[in-house]
């Protein structure tokens, strides 16, 4: 049994704006961390209620998120969504 919830997993990149400001504000409700493979300093400022995982990703995720346009255009979508090993959301970028 996990008793400490992972962190959200900003999948993209190149995150947009949207899918960022989607993955802090579930991340400040469910009061986990937030990791991505770019650099999270600007939205950690925005957000200090949020901490920012540095490092590898956490083996138990709670949350992948990812950009609408970019997981169609990489196919990210299909494999994530097949057989994701936590909730995918799937941010329509603004």
């Amino acid at each position: 049994m996990i008793t400490d919830p992972g962190p959200i997993v900003v999948v993209d990149r190149e995150p947009d704006a949207s899918v960022l400001e989607f993955a802090f504000g579930e991340a400040a409700l469910r009061q986990v961390p937030v990791f991505a493979s770019v650099d999270l300093a600007e939205w950690a400022e925005r957000h200090p209620e949020v901490r920012v995982q540095p490092g590898k990703a956490h083996d138990h995720v709670t949350l992948m998120v990812v950009g609408r346009k970019r997981a169609a255009w990489f196919g990210a979508a299909d494999s994530l969504l097949q057989q994701p090993p936590c909730p995918v959301a799937v941010v329509s970028e603004g």
